[in-house]
């Protein structure tokens, strides 16, 4: 009787090379989604602290102004690195604020009789919003606040 040795079949490697191949694949594109993900949080963050340095150390001043981030913490800070300085001096930020709406809540009220007291008692919500613009040769990143300053008469 003849013995029969138990191996693998071609078709059977094939497939198992096929298998590796798919999981070697998605586990490399995985990697690479990874690295850019990575990359896109790092700038996300360094934008975000760059931001922070205009919105904190902003000024009616530096309105409509194309300045450098050290032009922001120029007047609050006596003793800056030299490479402090001419890092934020590579950073171009045009800080823009405008007034989106004013309104007046109390107008248009149907009761004529209290009219005169709103006049006396009105109280005006301006909707604010101030825009920097952060350049750093030929990239730029925006960023918003928006504010309700409350005043009454």
């Amino acid at each position: 009787m003849k013995s029969m040795n138990k191996a693998f079949t071609l078709i059977e490697v094939l497939v198992s090379v096929m298998i590796l191949a798919v999981v070697g694949t998605g586990l490399l594109q995985i990697s690479t989604n990874s690295k850019q993900n990575f990359a896109f949080l790092k700038e996300k963050s360094e934008f975000d602290r760059l931001a922070s340095i205009a919105f904190v150390h902003n000024n009616k001043k530096y309105l409509h102004k194309e300045l450098t981030l050290f032009d922001f913490i120029r007047d609050d800070y006596e003793n800056i690195d030299d490479d402090v300085r001419k890092y934020l001096k590579n950073y171009k930020v045009h800080y823009n604020q405008e007034e989106v709406s004013t309104m007046n809540p109390l107008e248009g009220s149907v009761n004529e009789q209290n009219q005169s007291d709103q006049e006396t008692n009105s109280l005006n919500l301006t909707i604010v919003y101030d825009k920097i613009t952060i350049t750093k040769d030929k990239n730029s990143a925006y960023a918003y606040k928006v504010s309700i300053p409350m005043s009454g008469k």
